[in-house]
């Protein structure tokens, strides 16, 4: 992994977590906190799975997105 790759995987991260926040009140209104801590958890874990059977670059820049942007879909 080259420097520029591993400096973008880095930032991607709080790039989703901006994007999944924006979104966050919407889940909460339509699910409510426990619906919306349920969607939460098991799609950080998706996020998760992704990185963790990633065999190359792009498939770790989706589950390093989706680990905080994931959560917050409605």
């Amino acid at each position: 992994m080259t420097e520029a790759q591993f400096s973008a995987l880095t930032s991607v991260f709080s790039v989703g977590g901006l994007i999944g926040s924006a979104g966050a009140n919407v889940v909460m209104d339509s699910r409510g906190r426990r619906g919306a801590l349920r969607i939460s958890a098991i799609l950080t874990a998706l996020g998760a799975l992704f990185m963790a059977i990633a065999s190359g670059y792009t498939l770790l820049v989706v589950g390093r997105y989706g680990s905080p942007a994931l959560p917050n879909i409605p």
